[in-house]
């Protein structure tokens, strides 16, 4: 669980700055959809795959 904050923190907080709670809330959906279906994990060396 620590290495997701950390990963959270420098992916998406640290390099972006929003001006609106709802354009963080936007983003930090994208962000999720990303880490959870498309981003490469560093622990399984493979990519996620939704299981169908």
């Amino acid at each position: 669980m620590e290495a997701f904050w950390k990963i959270v923190h420098r992916e998406f907080l640290r390099p972006n700055y929003y001006k609106t709670k709802q354009d963080f809330v936007k983003n930090l959906g994208h962000f999720l959809l990303e880490y959870n279906h498309i981003r490469r994990h560093g622990g399984f060396k493979i990519l996620h795959r939704k299981k169908s």
